[in-house]
């Protein structure tokens, strides 16, 4: 959609390879923002970088509704907005590579599914944050002792989670690897 010389919403265009495709829109910075997601695929890989620009956000709703059971956020996001994973019944694992700073409230809710959850040492949460709602009752969240996440996970943990895996801030640094493929999209692995 393009309102005079701005363009407000684009459509990353999947290959016939790839199983994935993105809305997104340019922000004030100069880096884009995943405003949506038209695939059909079950592992979706969030890329780094779309026609040239660095993607540094998910917009609120982006992935509303979304049948995927995996969710791969790379290192440049930096906010997830509000009920932006909201309503994946089928959603089992999202994995957040350091670089994330911010969850909005309620950016996590309602997904019943919901079985592994990472919160990398780089997110910044403080007790008045609610960034999750309505999750499974089978979600073990793996933080890194001492970051903001780690205390906000212990003093909000009642029935939130349940489990909590600790690793060490040197752990931290080494559990994600993202390999760029031919395509422009990354392969995540290094998470267990």
């Amino acid at each position: 959609l393009v309102t005079g010389d701005r363009v407000l919403y684009r459509v990353y265009e999947p290959t016939e390879d790839m199983e994935e495709c993105f809305g997104w829109h340019l922000l004030d910075d100069g880096t884009a923002e995943i405003t949506a997601w038209y695939g059909r695929g079950t592992e979706i890989v969030i890329p780094s970088i779309i026609e040239g620009k660095e993607v540094t956000s998910v917009a609120p709703y982006a992935f509303v509704y979304c049948n995927a059971a995996k969710i791969s956020f790379p290192e440049t996001i930096r906010k997830v907005g509000s009920y932006a994973l909201f309503s994946c019944d089928k959603l089992e694992e999202l994995v957040f590579a350091e670089g994330l700073e911010t969850l909005s409230n309620d950016a996590i809710c309602s997904l019943p599914s919901l079985k592994k959850l990472n919160l990398p040492q780089s997110l910044e949460v403080n007790s008045e944050d609610h960034p999750f709602s309505w999750l499974g009752d089978e979600v073990v969240v793996t933080v890194t002792e001492g970051s903001s996440a780690y205390k906000w996970v212990m003093q909000n943990n009642d029935s939130l989670f349940a489990e909590v895996q600790t690793i060490t801030p040197a752990q931290a640094s080494f559990e994600l690897q993202f390999s760029l493929l031919e395509n422009g999209t990354y392969a995540v692995s290094g998470y267990t």
